[in-house]
C-alpha cells in the first residue's frame, strides 16, 4: 500500500467554522495562507481601531478578554467604565474568534452581553439584532444571563462570577424594520411579536410544496413560517404540540437555492430573504 502523508486543513464552512480535518496531503487541492515573524522595522498601522489598553481588534470591533471573575452586572459595569459593553457575537465568525480566545486561555465559561429583558426575551446589551444564536442543547432556561462555553451558550445565574468579554465597535448597527400594525385574522391565528401564525388542526401531513401552497391559498395568503431566534422556535414548537397533541415534526419555509451555491433561504410571500 502506498504510504501517504497526512496533513491538516481548517474548514471555513459557516456550519463547521474553524474545525480541523486530517486528509492525505497529495489527494486534494486547497487554498492556503503563509506566515512569517514580525518585522521590527515595520511601522504599525496608524489607524489601529483599538487604542484602549488590552483590547484586540477583529474587523471593525475591539474585544477585551478580562480574567477577573465578576457577576454579570459587575462585569457590565466594568466594561461601561471603559466606554464598552459586554460583548455581542452577531455571527459565527465573531463567535469563532471569541471561542479561540477562550480556548487559548483555558476558560470554560465567560459572560457575554446577552440577557433577558422585561418581556423575558433574550437581547444583546448593545441592541444589536439577535439574528444568530449558539445555545447549547435544552437552553436557554430561566436563569436570565448568558455565558459562552466551547459547547454553546448557557444561561446561568447572573450572580455567579465569571470571566468576561468587553467590546467596542465601529460597525453600523442594522436598523430594525418598521413595526407591523394591524390584527391577525379571527380564524384561530395566534399573534407573536409582529407576526400572525396559524396551526391548521385538521390538515393532513403533506410535502413541502403542497404545505406552502396551502398557506398561500387557504390561510390568508401566508407562507410557511420562518424562524429567527430560539424564542421563536420555542413558541412554534409549543404551539404546534398544543395544536396537534404530539410533538410532530413540521415544515418551515427554508428551501435550498437552485443557483448551485448550496445555500438555504427563507421563502417569503414577496420574495426570498437570505
Amino acid at each position: 500500500m502506498e504510504n501517504l502523508d497526512v496533513c491538516i486543513k481548517m474548514l471555513n464552512d459557516p456550519d463547521r467554522l474553524g474545525e480541523w480535518l486530517s486528509v492525505f496531503c497529495t489527494n486534494e487541492f486547497n487554498a492556503y495562507m503563509c506566515q512569517m515573524p514580525p518585522d521590527p522595522q515595520w511601522d504599525p498601522n496608524p489607524h489601529n481601531l483599538c487604542l484602549e489598553q488590552g483590547y484586540q481588534s477583529y474587523f471593525l470591533s475591539c474585544y477585551k478578554f478580562v480574567t477577573d471573575f465578576k457577576s454579570f452586572a459587575d462585569a457590565q459595569a466594568d466594561c461601561e467604565s471603559e466606554g464598552a459593553v459586554l460583548a455581542s457575537f452577531p455571527d459565527r465568525y465573531e463567535l469563532a474568534f471569541g471561542e479561540t480566545v477562550m480556548h487559548y486561555n483555558k476558560i470554560e465559561n465567560i459572560w457575554i452581553g446577552l440577557a433577558r429583558d422585561d418581556q423575558h426575551q433574550y437581547k444583546w446589551l448593545d441592541d444589536w439584532p439577535l439574528t444568530y444564536t449558539d445555545w447549547y442543547r435544552n437552553e436557554p432556561t430561566e436563569d436570565g444571563c448568558a455565558a459562552m462555553t466551547l459547547s454553546g451558550w448557557n444561561d446561568i445565574d447572573c450572580t455567579v462570577p465569571h470571566a468576561y468579554f468587553c467590546k467596542t465597535t465601529q460597525e453600523i448597527r442594522p436598523s430594525p424594520g418598521p413595526p407591523q400594525y394591524g390584527y391577525c385574522p379571527d380564524d384561530g391565528s395566534i399573534r407573536w411579536n409582529d407576526t400572525c401564525y396559524y396551526f391548521p388542526q385538521n390538515a393532513a401531513a403533506t410535502d413541502w410544496d403542497s404545505a406552502n401552497y396551502a398557506c398561500q391559498s387557504e390561510y390568508g395568503a401566508s407562507t410557511l413560517a420562518s424562524v429567527h431566534s430560539d424564542e421563536e422556535a420555542l413558541f412554534l414548537r409549543t404551539q404546534a404540540t398544543l395544536a396537534w397533541g404530539s410533538p410532530y415534526p413540521f415544515w418551515i419555509g427554508l428551501e435550498l437555492t437552485e443557483d448551485g451555491t448550496s445555500r438555504f433561504i427563507w421563502y417569503l410571500k414577496f420574495g426570498n430573504l437570505t
